[in-house]
């Protein structure tokens, strides 16, 4: 059998609370995936969705990619799974002109004062991972520098469709677990992919995903 755990302690008020939550099923999936460093913005051009970086590694036209930016009065902002559509120099920097994504609106200026940092692009990389989402027990992901896990399906017309997404602080891991009055935020999807980005500018990062599955699971009729 395979085993799901989370413990907590949470300290309010000078009150210590303590918390176990375990599940115990047939089947278990991981995987780990080493996210390449973000890029802070020399300029953005909202005209266009064109960010200037100071270089172009890791990322090239036809890939993903996501935009992180912080605003004071709204934490923070990401449009995510945007297409690269093409990468071009501009003096010593590089524009990448981006289209489509989800999530966020892109920010409409360029402003230290107003986003309390430089815009980031972050290049998405992304694992296999197959499962039915319906199939859930429990769930688990964390970045330990913080970025976005998004879940990918295949959809009617055989592309890869976004399912749930969540932006992952510095080392605050996404936990699901059945029987807690939560809905499942994968259920009806059959997951086949997961696409993930790192929030530093300065080293790279580590997705850590699990799931816990059921694998007596039986569909509903027509499911």
């Amino acid at each position: 059998m395979a085993h799901a755990t989370h413990n907590a302690v949470i300290e309010i008020g000078g009150l210590s609370i303590q918390s176990s939550i375990i599940r115990t099923e047939s089947a278990q999936l991981a995987a780990a995936l080493t996210l390449p460093v973000a890029k802070a913005a020399v300029n953005w051009t909202a005209a266009t969705s064109t960010i200037t970086v100071a270089d172009d590694d890791a990322i090239a036209a036809g890939d993903w990619a996501d935009v992180f930016w912080y605003s004071s009065t709204s934490g923070w902002g990401c449009r995510y799974g945007c297409d690269v559509v093409s990468i071009t120099p501009n003096g010593d920097n590089y524009d990448v002109t981006l289209a489509n994504g989800s999530g966020d609106s892109l920010p409409t200026q360029y402003s230290y004062d107003t986003y309390g940092i430089s815009p980031i692009l972050a290049p998405c990389a992304n694992v296999d991972l197959a499962f039915d989402g319906d199939q859930i027990k429990a769930a688990a992901a964390h970045i330990n520098l913080g970025g976005h896990c998004l879940f990918k399906s295949f959809d009617g017309s055989g592309d890869q469709g976004a399912v749930h997404n969540r932006l992952l602080l510095p080392n605050e891991a996404w936990f699901y677990a059945d029987e807690m009055g939560r809905t499942n935020p994968l259920a009806g999807d059959d997951v086949v992919n997961v696409v993930a980005s790192n929030l530093s500018t300065t080293t790279t990062a580590k997705l850590k995903l699990a799931v816990l599955l059921d694998n007596d699971y039986v569909p509903a009729s027509g499911g």
